[in-house]
């Protein structure tokens, strides 16, 4: 029983994990275009604050979203052992 939760436990943590690492990839890019295309520097700093606030908030739902996914598991958990 708990085999087949720990595997999906695991699967889902490895989307995650890819959508996090796709964001970050799409936030260098970015980084990178906003480099080439923008020559004054006060625009620029405006992006990379934007850049940076926005991977703050990411990391935010992130964390937030592995509590949850915590507290749930732990629940299964704890209904699993009233049974036995």
């Amino acid at each position: 029983m708990f085999t087949d939760d720990k595997n999906d436990f695991i699967k889902n943590w490895a989307i995650a994990g890819i959508i996090f690492l796709s964001l970050i990839a799409v936030a260098v890019t970015i980084y990178f275009i906003s480099m080439i295309l923008i020559t004054d520097k006060t625009e620029l700093l405006k992006k990379y604050e934007y850049i940076i606030e926005s991977l703050k908030v990411l990391g935010l739902f992130i964390s937030g979203g592995a509590v949850i996914v915590n507290v749930y598991f732990a629940g299964r958990r704890a209904e699993a052992m009233e049974e036995t």
